[in-house]
Protein backbone atom coordinates (compact mmCIF):
# COMPACT_ATOMS: atom_id res chain seq x y z
CA UNK A 1 0.00 0.00 0.00
CA UNK A 2 1.28 3.26 -1.08
CA UNK A 3 1.20 6.64 1.31
CA UNK A 4 0.68 9.77 -0.84
CA UNK A 5 2.93 12.58 0.17
CA UNK A 6 0.12 14.31 1.51
CA UNK A 7 -0.32 11.83 4.15
CA UNK A 8 3.22 12.01 4.92
CA UNK A 9 2.82 15.30 5.43
CA UNK A 10 0.03 14.88 7.62
CA UNK A 11 1.80 12.70 9.85
CA UNK A 12 4.93 14.27 9.77
CA UNK A 13 3.94 16.92 12.78
CA UNK A 14 2.46 13.83 14.69
CA UNK A 15 5.97 12.52 14.72
CA UNK A 16 7.99 15.47 15.20
CA UNK A 17 6.24 15.88 18.39
CA UNK A 18 6.55 12.01 19.47
CA UNK A 19 9.88 13.04 18.95
CA UNK A 20 9.85 16.16 21.18
CA UNK A 21 7.86 14.53 23.93
CA UNK A 22 10.47 11.44 23.85
CA UNK A 23 13.57 13.78 24.19
CA UNK A 24 12.10 15.93 27.24
CA UNK A 25 11.13 12.52 28.83
CA UNK A 26 14.41 10.37 28.65
CA UNK A 27 16.14 13.36 29.73
CA UNK A 28 13.78 15.33 31.83
CA UNK A 29 16.63 15.63 34.44
CA UNK A 30 18.46 18.04 32.11
CA UNK A 31 14.86 19.46 31.18
CA UNK A 32 14.54 21.10 34.44
CA UNK A 33 17.34 22.62 34.47
CA UNK A 34 17.17 23.96 31.05
CA UNK A 35 14.11 25.65 32.80
CA UNK A 36 15.26 26.93 35.45
CA UNK A 37 17.69 28.45 33.29
CA UNK A 38 15.19 29.99 31.43
CA UNK A 39 12.87 31.57 34.54
CA UNK A 40 16.55 33.01 35.34
CA UNK A 41 17.04 34.69 31.61
CA UNK A 42 13.79 36.03 32.04
CA UNK A 43 13.51 36.90 34.88
CA UNK A 44 17.22 38.68 35.42
CA UNK A 45 17.97 39.82 31.78
CA UNK A 46 14.65 39.63 29.55
CA UNK A 47 12.11 41.52 32.20
CA UNK A 48 14.25 44.57 33.40
CA UNK A 49 15.91 45.22 30.19
CA UNK A 50 12.86 44.44 27.24
CA UNK A 51 9.67 45.12 29.37
CA UNK A 52 10.37 48.83 29.86
CA UNK A 53 11.57 49.38 26.46
CA UNK A 54 8.42 47.98 24.76
CA UNK A 55 6.37 50.16 26.81
CA UNK A 56 7.81 52.89 25.63
CA UNK A 57 8.17 51.82 21.68
CA UNK A 58 3.99 51.54 22.39
CA UNK A 59 4.01 54.69 23.78
CA UNK A 60 5.96 55.99 20.87
CA UNK A 61 3.62 54.45 18.40
CA UNK A 62 0.37 55.81 20.04
CA UNK A 63 1.84 59.16 20.30
CA UNK A 64 2.76 59.76 17.14
CA UNK A 65 6.63 60.76 18.67
CA UNK A 66 8.08 57.85 16.19
CA UNK A 67 7.20 60.33 13.10
CA UNK A 68 9.84 62.55 14.39
CA UNK A 69 12.23 59.63 14.72
CA UNK A 70 11.28 58.44 11.19
CA UNK A 71 10.87 61.97 9.37
CA UNK A 72 14.49 63.37 11.16
CA UNK A 73 17.25 60.88 11.92
CA UNK A 74 15.60 58.11 9.92
CA UNK A 75 15.69 60.24 6.78
CA UNK A 76 19.00 58.78 4.99
CA UNK A 77 17.85 55.41 5.69
CA UNK A 78 14.20 56.17 4.09
CA UNK A 79 16.64 56.86 1.20
CA UNK A 80 18.69 54.19 1.68
CA UNK A 81 16.18 51.46 1.90
CA UNK A 82 13.20 52.55 0.41
CA UNK A 83 11.55 52.55 3.33
CA UNK A 84 8.82 54.69 4.70
CA UNK A 85 9.05 57.37 7.43
CA UNK A 86 6.97 54.83 9.57
CA UNK A 87 9.61 51.99 8.65
CA UNK A 88 12.62 54.12 9.53
CA UNK A 89 11.15 54.63 12.88
CA UNK A 90 10.50 51.37 13.85
CA UNK A 91 13.90 50.51 12.30
CA UNK A 92 15.85 53.26 15.08
CA UNK A 93 13.56 51.93 17.94
CA UNK A 94 14.94 48.42 17.07
CA UNK A 95 18.67 49.52 16.64
CA UNK A 96 18.08 51.65 20.25
CA UNK A 97 15.95 48.61 21.86
CA UNK A 98 17.07 45.38 20.06
CA UNK A 99 14.49 42.80 19.31
CA UNK A 100 11.59 42.47 19.40
CA UNK A 101 10.82 46.16 20.00
CA UNK A 102 11.60 47.06 15.85
CA UNK A 103 8.75 44.49 14.76
CA UNK A 104 6.39 45.55 18.18
CA UNK A 105 6.46 49.25 16.45
CA UNK A 106 6.21 48.18 13.10
CA UNK A 107 3.26 46.02 13.31
CA UNK A 108 1.65 48.71 15.14
CA UNK A 109 2.02 50.74 12.34
CA UNK A 110 0.67 48.32 10.08
CA UNK A 111 -2.24 47.55 12.34
CA UNK A 112 -2.71 51.25 12.60
CA UNK A 113 -2.81 51.74 8.49
CA UNK A 114 -0.10 54.08 8.64
CA UNK A 115 2.53 50.86 6.88
CA UNK A 116 2.09 48.50 4.30
CA UNK A 117 1.77 45.06 4.77
CA UNK A 118 4.68 44.20 1.81
CA UNK A 119 7.12 47.02 4.28
CA UNK A 120 6.06 45.41 7.10
CA UNK A 121 7.24 41.84 5.29
CA UNK A 122 10.39 43.35 4.25
CA UNK A 123 11.40 44.36 7.72
CA UNK A 124 11.30 41.59 9.72
CA UNK A 125 13.89 40.35 7.00
CA UNK A 126 16.45 42.45 8.52
CA UNK A 127 14.97 44.63 11.63
CA UNK A 128 15.28 42.29 14.29
CA UNK A 129 18.92 42.19 15.97
CA UNK A 130 20.58 41.54 19.93
CA UNK A 131 20.60 45.79 21.74
CA UNK A 132 23.19 47.40 22.39
CA UNK A 133 23.05 46.21 26.15
CA UNK A 134 23.37 42.66 25.37
CA UNK A 135 26.11 43.20 23.02
CA UNK A 136 28.26 45.28 24.05
CA UNK A 137 27.61 45.06 28.10
CA UNK A 138 27.02 41.69 28.27
CA UNK A 139 29.00 39.92 25.55
CA UNK A 140 31.35 42.31 25.02
CA UNK A 141 32.22 43.18 28.78
CA UNK A 142 31.21 40.28 30.34
CA UNK A 143 32.23 37.23 28.91
CA UNK A 144 35.11 38.58 26.70
CA UNK A 145 36.41 41.32 28.93
CA UNK A 146 36.22 43.91 25.88
CA UNK A 147 34.09 46.53 25.74
CA UNK A 148 35.57 47.39 22.47
CA UNK A 149 34.94 44.20 21.19
CA UNK A 150 31.55 44.25 21.93
CA UNK A 151 30.69 47.33 19.99
CA UNK A 152 32.38 45.72 17.30
CA UNK A 153 29.91 42.92 17.74
CA UNK A 154 27.24 45.44 17.71
CA UNK A 155 27.99 47.13 14.62
CA UNK A 156 29.21 44.59 12.73
CA UNK A 157 24.89 42.96 13.03
CA UNK A 158 23.44 46.36 12.40
CA UNK A 159 26.26 46.71 9.16
CA UNK A 160 25.42 43.06 7.77
CA UNK A 161 21.78 43.88 8.50
CA UNK A 162 21.62 47.26 6.73
CA UNK A 163 23.51 45.29 4.01
CA UNK A 164 20.49 42.73 3.63
CA UNK A 165 17.86 45.74 3.97
CA UNK A 166 20.13 47.54 0.78
CA UNK A 167 20.30 44.26 -1.10
CA UNK A 168 16.32 43.77 -0.81
CA UNK A 169 16.22 47.67 -2.02
CA UNK A 170 18.08 46.43 -5.20
CA UNK A 171 16.27 43.61 -5.68
CA UNK A 172 12.77 44.43 -5.03
CA UNK A 173 12.52 48.47 -4.95
CA UNK A 174 11.34 50.75 -2.94
CA UNK A 175 8.53 50.03 -0.91
CA UNK A 176 4.50 50.72 -1.59
CA UNK A 177 3.63 53.69 0.22
CA UNK A 178 0.79 54.42 2.48
CA UNK A 179 -0.20 57.95 1.81
CA UNK A 180 -0.92 60.05 4.62
CA UNK A 181 -4.38 60.50 5.75
CA UNK A 182 -5.58 63.54 6.62
CA UNK A 183 -7.14 64.41 10.29
CA UNK A 184 -10.78 63.96 11.25
CA UNK A 185 -10.94 66.20 13.61
CA UNK A 186 -11.21 63.68 16.29
CA UNK A 187 -10.01 64.39 19.52
CA UNK A 188 -6.30 62.71 20.89
CA UNK A 189 -6.22 60.75 23.43
CA UNK A 190 -4.37 61.97 26.46
CA UNK A 191 -0.78 61.28 27.88
CA UNK A 192 -1.81 59.32 30.26
CA UNK A 193 -4.01 57.09 28.31
CA UNK A 194 -1.22 56.59 25.64
CA UNK A 195 0.81 55.13 28.76
CA UNK A 196 -1.66 52.75 30.47
CA UNK A 197 -2.22 51.28 27.04
CA UNK A 198 0.90 51.17 26.31
CA UNK A 199 1.82 49.44 29.64
CA UNK A 200 -1.22 47.02 29.17
CA UNK A 201 -0.30 46.04 25.57
CA UNK A 202 3.75 45.72 26.55
CA UNK A 203 2.62 42.87 28.67
CA UNK A 204 1.21 39.89 26.92
CA UNK A 205 4.25 40.59 24.25
CA UNK A 206 7.00 39.94 27.18
CA UNK A 207 4.76 36.92 27.86
CA UNK A 208 5.01 35.50 24.55
CA UNK A 209 8.55 36.19 24.56
CA UNK A 210 9.13 34.22 27.86
CA UNK A 211 7.17 31.14 26.94
CA UNK A 212 9.25 30.41 23.70
CA UNK A 213 12.70 31.68 25.73
CA UNK A 214 12.19 28.82 28.55
CA UNK A 215 11.01 26.29 25.29
CA UNK A 216 13.43 26.33 23.54
CA UNK A 217 16.14 26.21 26.98
CA UNK A 218 14.27 23.33 28.15
CA UNK A 219 15.00 22.12 24.37
CA UNK A 220 18.49 22.78 23.80
CA UNK A 221 19.80 21.09 28.20
CA UNK A 222 17.88 17.86 26.82
CA UNK A 223 19.29 17.76 23.13
CA UNK A 224 22.71 18.55 24.97
CA UNK A 225 22.16 15.63 27.35
CA UNK A 226 22.04 12.91 24.97
CA UNK A 227 24.79 10.98 24.28
CA UNK A 228 24.83 11.24 20.74
CA UNK A 229 24.99 14.92 20.90
CA UNK A 230 27.39 15.19 23.87
CA UNK A 231 30.40 13.11 21.83
CA UNK A 232 30.04 15.82 19.41
CA UNK A 233 33.19 18.07 19.17
CA UNK A 234 32.66 21.62 20.95
CA UNK A 235 31.94 23.76 17.38
CA UNK A 236 28.73 21.13 16.74
CA UNK A 237 28.10 21.46 20.68
CA UNK A 238 28.02 25.38 19.94
CA UNK A 239 25.89 25.14 17.20
CA UNK A 240 23.01 22.99 18.34
CA UNK A 241 22.96 24.86 21.69
CA UNK A 242 22.93 28.10 20.01
CA UNK A 243 20.80 27.93 16.81
CA UNK A 244 17.55 27.44 18.44
CA UNK A 245 18.39 29.67 21.52
CA UNK A 246 20.92 32.31 21.32
CA UNK A 247 21.84 33.22 24.52
CA UNK A 248 22.46 29.61 25.75
CA UNK A 249 25.05 29.27 22.45
CA UNK A 250 27.19 32.44 23.67
CA UNK A 251 27.36 31.16 26.86
CA UNK A 252 28.10 27.31 25.49
CA UNK A 253 30.97 28.69 23.15
CA UNK A 254 32.87 30.61 25.70
CA UNK A 255 32.66 27.81 27.87
CA UNK A 256 33.75 25.25 25.20
CA UNK A 257 35.92 27.49 22.44
CA UNK A 258 39.12 29.44 22.76
CA UNK A 259 39.01 33.04 23.12
CA UNK A 260 38.74 34.03 19.24
CA UNK A 261 36.66 31.02 18.31
CA UNK A 262 34.30 31.96 20.47
CA UNK A 263 33.93 35.16 19.71
CA UNK A 264 33.58 34.11 16.08
CA UNK A 265 30.72 32.02 17.53
CA UNK A 266 29.25 34.40 19.23
CA UNK A 267 29.16 36.86 15.87
CA UNK A 268 27.21 34.06 13.56
CA UNK A 269 25.12 33.63 16.59
CA UNK A 270 23.88 36.91 17.49
CA UNK A 271 23.77 37.63 13.60
CA UNK A 272 20.92 34.07 12.95
CA UNK A 273 19.32 35.17 16.23
CA UNK A 274 18.18 31.80 16.87
CA UNK A 275 14.54 29.57 15.91
CA UNK A 276 13.38 31.17 19.73
CA UNK A 277 13.71 34.62 18.28
CA UNK A 278 11.98 33.55 15.31
CA UNK A 279 8.79 32.21 16.60
CA UNK A 280 8.67 34.93 18.71
CA UNK A 281 8.58 37.14 15.71
CA UNK A 282 6.27 35.13 13.70
CA UNK A 283 3.98 35.01 16.89
CA UNK A 284 3.85 38.45 17.19
CA UNK A 285 3.83 39.50 13.54
CA UNK A 286 0.61 37.04 12.97
CA UNK A 287 -0.73 37.41 9.83
CA UNK A 288 1.28 39.98 8.82
CA UNK A 289 4.45 37.66 9.09
CA UNK A 290 7.22 36.83 5.46
CA UNK A 291 7.46 33.40 3.90
CA UNK A 292 9.55 31.55 6.55
CA UNK A 293 11.82 30.35 4.08
CA UNK A 294 12.39 34.07 3.17
CA UNK A 295 12.69 34.79 6.83
CA UNK A 296 15.55 32.01 7.27
CA UNK A 297 17.65 32.46 3.94
CA UNK A 298 17.72 36.69 5.25
CA UNK A 299 18.90 35.22 8.85
CA UNK A 300 21.15 32.78 7.64
CA UNK A 301 23.16 35.50 5.18
CA UNK A 302 23.47 38.02 7.70
CA UNK A 303 24.76 35.56 10.25
CA UNK A 304 27.27 34.83 7.38
CA UNK A 305 28.21 38.28 6.92
CA UNK A 306 28.53 39.34 10.64
CA UNK A 307 30.81 36.51 10.88
CA UNK A 308 33.14 38.11 8.33
CA UNK A 309 32.79 40.94 9.77
CA UNK A 310 33.99 39.83 12.92
CA UNK A 311 37.06 37.73 11.97
CA UNK A 312 38.37 40.69 9.59
CA UNK A 313 37.84 42.66 13.21
CA UNK A 314 40.34 39.80 14.96
CA UNK A 315 42.35 39.75 11.49
CA UNK A 316 43.13 43.72 11.72
CA UNK A 317 43.47 44.77 15.64
CA UNK A 318 44.06 40.77 17.52
CA UNK A 319 41.98 42.33 20.32
CA UNK A 320 42.60 41.03 24.10
CA UNK A 321 39.76 38.57 24.47
CA UNK A 322 39.34 36.57 27.91
CA UNK A 323 37.11 34.21 28.36
CA UNK A 324 37.11 33.62 32.03
CA UNK A 325 33.63 33.68 33.16
CA UNK A 326 31.15 30.81 34.08
CA UNK A 327 27.64 30.71 32.61
CA UNK A 328 26.73 31.83 36.37
CA UNK A 329 28.63 34.75 36.50
CA UNK A 330 27.19 35.48 33.18
CA UNK A 331 23.66 35.37 34.34
CA UNK A 332 24.60 37.52 37.54
CA UNK A 333 26.58 40.02 35.61
CA UNK A 334 23.88 40.73 32.66
CA UNK A 335 21.43 43.26 34.02
CA UNK A 336 23.94 45.28 35.68
CA UNK A 337 25.94 45.71 31.78
CA UNK A 338 22.74 45.74 29.93
CA UNK A 339 21.17 48.56 32.35
CA UNK A 340 25.11 50.83 32.46
CA UNK A 341 24.91 50.34 28.66
CA UNK A 342 20.79 51.34 28.10
CA UNK A 343 21.11 54.55 30.48
CA UNK A 344 23.18 56.65 27.97
CA UNK A 345 20.95 55.69 24.77
CA UNK A 346 17.40 56.48 27.38
CA UNK A 347 18.64 59.69 28.25
CA UNK A 348 19.18 60.69 24.54
CA UNK A 349 15.83 59.02 23.54
CA UNK A 350 14.02 61.38 26.19
CA UNK A 351 16.02 64.48 25.19
CA UNK A 352 14.10 63.77 21.98
CA UNK A 353 11.17 63.72 23.21
CA UNK A 354 11.30 66.90 25.29
CA UNK A 355 12.24 68.87 22.14
CA UNK A 356 9.65 67.22 20.68
CA UNK A 357 6.79 67.58 22.90
CA UNK A 358 8.13 71.39 23.08
CA UNK A 359 7.66 72.04 19.34
CA UNK A 360 4.53 70.50 19.69
CA UNK A 361 3.21 72.63 22.41
CA UNK A 362 4.49 75.80 20.40
CA UNK A 363 2.65 74.78 17.46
Amino acid sequence: MQISRRSLGALAPFFAGLCLLLLLLINAEATTVGVRRGVSLCLETLLPSLFPFLVVSEWLVRSNVGEWLGRYPGRPLCRLLGLSERGAAALLLGLLCGFPVGTVAAVSYCKCGEMSEAELRRLVLFINNPGTGFLIGAVGRSLFGNEAAGVVLFLSVWLSSLLIGIFLRILCGPVPQIPEKPSNGMKKASFFTDLTESVSGALPTLLQIFSFVIFFSSLSASMAALPLIAGLPAKGLVLLTGLPEMTSGISAAVTLLPPEEAFRAAALLAGTAGLSICMQLYAIAGAYAPRLSAYLLAKGVQGCLTLLLASLYLWLLRPPLVTAQSMATFAQNTLQQLLTAAVPLTLLLLGFLVIFARRKAKK
